[in-house]
Order: structure tokens, then C-alpha cells, then sequence
């Protein structure tokens, strides 16, 4: 059963390495939340902009369709890698800042040459680097983000969530501002590199939470300092051993597989909807192109609604919830033989359902774990994973002949079927 929770009754003092992020008051500084939401739009831009700059990098590196294929998977290698290498990093430097304006310096750098790319290897390479440092952002956002509002982190996590789809469906618009002036649509990444610029500027600026285990063990050695030395104290160092930042591995293992899950259902709803609308559904390109903003509309509508939501009923109510409508959502999509009205809601149920999942399946972690970097980077990766087994995994069923074109629909039920056991897990 779903329980109403007051968050003024789960709020508690933010701790001490929490202060160098917070206002005179001791709130954390809406600056800083502003600034990582900013962040988090620009990384859902450079995503929606490789769609639609596609065609340009294909005639300027000389590729033919499949080797402009092959870019995407030096995409979701650098952002796995990114997800995963970062943690280690963010857990061994003290202000996660630091590492946030390298990462920026590096896309930009990576940005600014990406129309100067002549094959598939350095359009390849420069791909991994922007997927690379993008996950990468996103993990120190992320992480940043649980150190600075802990346990009541549901809002600003399910905006984060929402911001980013923001942020990739104005992307086609950049690319067409540019093309409207006669230049080539991939010199939108040079702008992209410019924003990159200010956040640097912005980062250094803008104080952040401090890593809490760093600061935890240095004022424990303070204090040790303070005593006589004698014994085995002789060192002056005392051990961290505070259970409140613990990671519960379990507890990350069972919320990565929660959203690898939603993003294989979600990548394959995202990437196939049109194809299936046109091909399966035998819509026509005009009513498979509003399918697909409405979809895109109800999918970043839910994730801001979810903002609010999380503060009423909790994020594991909203998870719960979220997974029901989902599944009964895809019976539609299975029902293509009864018309166009039923599959197509099914497809927009099925994004409602998942959109909400990653923020409050994270959301619920951090109520069980201290979120470290580590911890945060493998559902980074596990994110990136999901999105490339959804995706390739429709266009490999789909050429199997007892499969066709219902390759998306059982990708979608399987994924929920499987979404739904681990998340009852994650939830017990």
C-alpha cells in the first residue's frame, strides 16, 4: 500500500560538509541546483542534436549507413566508460567541482573539432569523448546532487530527469537556427562548446557539497589531534565508521538493474515509435510525426508532475505506480489488430509509466545507501547499457521472421515483466 509521507516530518540538519553548498539558513544554495539544472539541459541538447546533424557528418566523413552506424556504438562505449571511471574519481577528490570543469573542458575541446572530423575513426573518436564526458557530468550531477539534499532529494532529482528531455527536444531547433543562416547544422556543437565555457566559469563560482566521506575523515582527524597521543592512536588518524555512509551494494545492484530496465523499455518505445507507427500501425509519416510529440510532450510532463508528486506520496509509491500503468499501458502496444487509437496510447502509457522510474528508483537508494561515486556510476553505466540493449536489440529481433515487426512490443513486455520482479526486490 502506497503511504502519504510530509517531507517536513523526514526533514533533518544537513551535515557539516554540506555547509560550503548551502545558504546562510542552511538550505542548500538554489544556485547551485540551478546550475546543475542548467547542466543537465545542455547534456539532453548534445544528445537531441546528433539526430539531426546525422546526415552532415555522414557526407563530411564519407560514410555510407552503416558505417554511420558504427558511430554509435564508439558512443555507448565512451559513456559507459565515462559512467564508470568517474565514480572511482569523484570518490578520491574532495570537491566534485574540480572534476566537473575538467570533464567541461574536455567536450568542449571535443566539440570544437567535431566538423573537422575526415573518417569514421576521429568522427568515431570524437563521439566517445562528448558521450564519455556527458555521462560523466551527469554522474558528478548526480552524485552532487545526493550529497547536498540526501534523503530529500526525490524533487530535485525527478526535475533533473524532466529538464533533460527539455534539453534534447530543443536541440533540432539549434540545428535549424543554423541552417536558416546558411551554415552547416553541425556548427551547432561550436555554440554547444561556448556554453560549455560560461559553466566552467560558473563552476569555479559556485561553491559545491563537498564529498561527505572525505570531510568526514578529516574532521575526524581533527578531533584526533586534539587528544593525547598514546597508543594506537599514535597516528592521529581515526577510521571512518559511520553506518549513514555505508553503500549497501545489494541495494545498488538492485536499483542499477531497475533502470537498465527502464531505459531498454524506454529506447525502444523512443528510438522505434515512428518506424512502428508507419510500418506495423501503416500510419501515415504526418500522424506518425504528432505520435511522436505526443509521446515526447507526456513523457517530459510526467517527469516535472513527478517533481510534486514525490513530495506527496513518497518515490516508492510513485515507482509502484508508475510500473502499473506501465504494464497495463502495453497490452495496447500487443493490440495492433484493433486499429490504430489502442497501440498508440499503449506507446504513450508505457512512457509515462517509465519516465519516472531512474529519478525515484535513485531517489529510494539514496534512503537505503550513502550514494557514493562509485555507487552512482554503475547505474550510470547500467543506464547507458539499457539504452543500447533497447535499442539494438528491436532492430536485431526484427529480423528474425517469427518475430518482424513485433520485435518493439515484446521487447517492451519482456523488459516490463523483468522491471516489475526486480523491482519488487528493490523495494522489499
Amino acid at each position: 500500500t502506497c503511504v502519504v509521507r510530509c517531507p517536513l516530518a523526514e526533514m533533518r540538519a544537513l551535515p557539516s560538509s554540506s555547509m560550503s553548498a548551502a545558504s546562510p539558513e542552511g538550505r542548500p544554495s538554489q544556485v547551485l541546483f540551478a546550475l546543475y539544472v542548467a547542466l543537465t539541459v545542455l547534456f539532453g541538447v548534445v544528445n537531441g542534436v546528433t539526430g539531426p546533424v546525422l546526415p552532415e557528418l555522414e557526407a563530411q566523413a564519407d560514410l555510407d549507413s552503416a558505417g554511420i552506424g558504427d558511430v554509435f556504438l564508439y558512443r555507448g562505449v565512451g559513456s559507459m566508460a565515462g559512467g564508470f571511471a568517474i565514480g572511482f574519481i569523484l570518490d578520491a577528490v574532495r570537491d566534485p567541482h574540480a572534476v566537473l570543469v575538467v570533464l567541461l573542458v574536455l567536450k568542449a575541446v571535443a566539440e570544437v573539432t567535431m566538423p573537422f572530423s575526415s573518417d569514421l575513426e576521429s568522427l568515431g573518436f570524437q563521439f566517445c569523448i562528448i558521450a564519455f564526458c556527458g555521462n560523466a557530468i551527469a554522474t558528478v550531477i548526480l552524485t552532487a546532487v545526493s550529497w547536498t539534499y540526501g534523503e530529500m532529494m526525490g524533487p530535485q532529482m525527478n526535475v533533473l530527469n524532466a529538464v533533460f528531455g527539455v534539453g534534447a527536444s530543443a536541440a533540432p531547433l539549434l540545428v535549424a537556427a543554423f541552417r536558416d543562416v546558411g551554415a552547416h547544422g553541425v556548427f551547432a556543437y561550436w555554440a554547444i562548446a561556448c556554453v560549455d565555457m560560461v559553466f566552467i566559469v560558473a563552476a569555479v563560482a559556485i561553491p559545491a557539497t563537498t564529498n561527505p566521506r572525505l570531510a568526514a575523515k578529516e574532521d575526524s582527524r581533527s578531533e584526533a589531534s586534539d587528544l593525547p597521543v598514546s597508543g594506537n592512536n599514535a597516528s592521529g588518524y581515526v577510521e571512518l565508521r559511520d553506518a549513514t555512509q555505508e553503500v549497501n551494494w545489494l541495494a545498488v545492484s538492485l536499483c542499477g538493474a531497475c533502470v537498465l530496465f527502464a531505459c531498454v523499455i524506454d529506447s525502444a518505445v523512443t528510438f522505434w515509435l515512428f518506424t512502428y507507427s508507419t510500418q506495423q500501425l501503416e500510419m501515415s509519416a504526418e500522424a506518425a510525426g504528432s505520435m511522436n510529440t505526443a509521446f515526447f510532450l507526456t513523457f517530459t510532463a510526467t517527469r516535472f508532475l513527478c517533481g510534486w508528486l514525490v513530495t506527496v506520496v513518497g518515490a516508492a509509491c510513485i515507482l509502484k505506480g508508475s510500473l502499473a500503468v506501465a504494464l497495463i499501458a502495453s497490452l495496447g502496444i500487443v493490440s495492433p489488430h484493433l486499429g490504430h487509437v489502442l497501440p498508440c496510447l499503449g506507446m504513450i502509457g508505457v512512457g509515462i509509466g517509465v519516465a519516472p522510474i531512474a529519478a525515484n528508483a535513485t531517489t529510494v537508494l539514496g534512503q537505503k545507501s550513502f550514494i557514493s561515486g562509485r555507487a552512482q556510476g554503475c547505474v550510470r553505466v547500467l543506464a547507458a547499457l539499457g539504452v543500447m540493449i533497447g535499442a539494438s536489440g528491436v532492430g536485431f529481433l526484427q529480423n528474425w521472421d517469427s518475430v518482424g515487426d513485433g520485435a518493439m512490443p515484446l521487447v517492451v513486455f519482456i523488459g516490463l515483466v523483468v522491471e516489475t520482479i526486480v523491482t519488487i526486490a528493490f523495494l522489499w
